[in-house]
């Protein structure tokens, strides 16, 4: 026969689990960015910003946190000028909904904005026939590694999708921002593995 005791334990136990499903962000179905989590230890895939900008590897910045492991840092020294790093993927995109977005981290004193962007092509090097396009939000606090995705909605076929890290200081710069988990693909959810909880 159970105890009042060991009854609490195990209904506080079930409220923890069901608490970490509502706080653990789900996966992507697909993610198609290759090394999203810059586990390579470069950014070879991500093509340079721009002028007065740079992207390099940051192994001092991780939200994953594995040996090896690092972000993406843009840094911009342009006032109010966009830097895009922009990497493209040519593929047969169906109508649809896909997600998209990532982990960004903004350094202090966050003089500007910084957002993941997704445009899908008809052509198959991003390079004209934009059909749609969307970006995530930027983070509000400096020094915080922020998830930011959302979702857009396709409703031609596509021959390319380009996401791109955008980089924007203000009449301040410069911007210094790291990226990391980047991801893209299909709208969907796949199981995630939680964490266990032990209530004494």
């Amino acid at each position: 026969m159970l105890t009042h005791r060991l009854i609490a334990r195990r209904v506080l136990k079930l409220i923890s689990s069901c608490l970490a499903l509502l706080t653990v962000p789900l996966a992507f179905a697909a993610n198609l960015i290759p090394d999203p989590d810059f586990n390579a230890g470069n950014v070879s895939s991500w093509p340079a910003p721009g002028s007065g900008s740079t992207i390099s590897f940051d192994g001092t910045q991780s939200i994953v946190g594995t040996v090896g492991s690092g972000s993406a840092l843009v840094a911009n020294t342009v006032a109010n000028l966009n830097a895009n790093s922009t990497l493209c993927l040519p593929g047969s995109y169906a109508a649809g909904v896909y997600q998209f977005g990532g982990w960004i981290r903004i350094a202090s004193p966050a003089n500007g904005t910084a957002v993941i962007g997704l445009v899908f092509y008809t052509t198959s090097d991003c390079s004209s026939g934009g059909i749609v396009g969307a970006i995530s939000g930027s983070p509000s606090s400096a020094d915080t590694w922020t998830l930011e995705t959302t979702t857009l909605t396709l409703t031609s076929a596509a021959s390319s999708a380009a996401v791109y890290l955008n980089n924007r200081p203000n009449a301040t710069p410069p911007l210094s921002v790291n990226y990391d988990g980047i991801r893209f693909g299909p709208s969907g959810t796949t199981p995630v593995t939680l964490k266990s909880f032990d209530v004494d």
